[in-house]
C-alpha cells in the first residue's frame, strides 16, 4: 500500500466515524428518521404523469433522494431491510 492509499484509507475511516458520531446519537437518529420520511424511503413510489404513464424524471428525482439516505445508513451500518410498500402515485 502506498502513501496515498494509506492516507485515503485513514480519511475514509475517519469519515465513517464522523457519520456514526453524527447520525448514531439520539439527535442524529431523529434526523435520519425525518430524512427517511421526506424521501419516502420506506415506499417504492412509481409516479405517474397526467396520462397514466410512468414519470421517469420524477422516478430519478425520488431515487436521488433515496440514495442519500441509503448512503448514510450504509456508513452507520444500519440494516436497510426491504421497502414496505410499492404503489403508483399520480403527480
Amino acid at each position: 500500500m502506498n502513501e496515498d492509499e494509506e492516507k485515503r484509507e485513514e480519511e475514509t475511516g475517519q469519515l465513517t466515524r464522523d457519520y456514526k458520531f453524527t447520525f448514531g446519537s439520539p439527535d442524529g437518529k431523529r434526523v435520519v428518521k425525518d430524512l427517511k420520511r421526506l424521501a419516502n424511503y420506506d415506499l417504492v413510489l412509481v409516479p405517474l404523469d397526467n396520462n397514466g404513464r410512468i414519470d421517469s424524471h420524477q422516478v430519478m428525482f425520488n431515487e436521488g433522494q433515496r440514495s442519500v439516505i441509503v448512503h448514510i445508513l450504509r456508513k452507520i451500518k444500519v440494516d436497510l431491510g426491504k421497502p414496505k410498500q410499492t404503489e403508483a402515485v399520480k403527480e
